[in-house]
């Protein structure tokens, strides 16, 4: 995307060109699908949805949102921006309820559908598949480095913990289970570049309450997940060539069946649109 930028005065009646209440600005198309299925459900508010080209150009609305005054809504991921004192609270930015859009959309309902449909296996095979187990494992051995990656943010080591993939954490090139020794060789090497004693890192977290697994980041956890989806059906005969749009499809499907106001994070959604603060009358 180029630097060309609506002046504020025509970004606040763009709706206006869109027939819509409002304008709501996502990081990147990947997003959209996501966000008009929160505004759908979560609210009866008319938007127009457009992705403005990445991160970066999302972070300059953001700023605009505050300095100009835009009448405009930004959804984006939550990050780790809720362990951040100075965290924005401005109501026109509408945050994830966890660290990124997959920890919401990827569910275990829509995991055991994927492997099911994806991998075309009958209900007979499809009965010895235990999701559960596995999400509860690999969540498990995760948190000792989604707590390092939090601790990380919060006193801006700036250190790579986690990165997009999880293949390197596998216990072998087609294995679905995550390595605890690999996880824990790992966690000892970032805790020395941190320079900070284990104990100190568990005490910082004491007096806090958090459900770790959902700040696991989204990209990381969505290559797992399809490496589980991937060779469970591998397993059970069925070779599945499987693309990340395909799955994301898929998934994206499930999620949006699945999500209606007896959703655990429908209310974080709803409450979040319903106190958006603009001139006009939101719904």
């Amino acid at each position: 995307m180029d630097d060309f930028h609506y002046s504020a005065e025509a970004e606040n009646v763009m709706n206006l060109f869109y027939q819509a209440e409002a304008m709501v600005y996502v990081e990147g198309p990947d997003d959209i699908c996501f966000w008009e299925i929160i505004f759908n459900k979560a609210s009866s508010l008319k938007v127009e949805i457009k992705d403005v080209g990445g991160c970066e150009e999302l972070k300059k609305y953001i700023d605009r949102v505050t300095d100009e005054d835009l009448q405009i809504i930004i959804a984006c991921d939550a990050d780790f921006t809720t362990f951040e004192n100075e965290e924005n609270a401005d109501s026109r930015i509408v945050k994830t309820y966890g660290h990124s859009i997959e920890n919401t959309f990827i569910e275990k309902t829509g995991i055991y559908k994927a492997i099911k449909t994806l991998g075309k296996l009958p209900q007979k095979i499809m009965n010895d598949v235990n999701v559960d187990s596995w999400t509860e494992d690999f969540y498990t051995k995760m948190e000792p480095l989604i707590k390092l990656d939090i601790y990380n943010h919060i006193y801006r080591k700036g250190i790579s913990v986690i990165g997009d993939s999880a293949d390197r954490f596998m216990k072998s090139r087609k294995s679905n289970e995550i390595c605890e020794q690999k996880i824990t060789d790992y966690k000892n090497t970032i805790i020395e570049k941190l320079g900070v004693k284990p104990d100190n890192i568990d005490s910082s977290f004491k007096s806090k309450s958090i459900e770790y697994r959902k700040w696991l980041r989204g990209h990381f956890l969505f290559s797992a997940v399809h490496r589980y989806i991937s060779t469970t059906a591998e397993k059970n005969g069925k070779k599945v060539s499987l693309s990340y749009e395909s799955l994301y499809s898929n998934l994206m499907n499930t999620f949006e069946s699945n999500f209606t106001n007896t959703h655990i994070e429908f209310n974080h959604y709803h409450e979040k649109i319903k106190a958006i603060n603009m001139p006009h009358e939101m719904k």
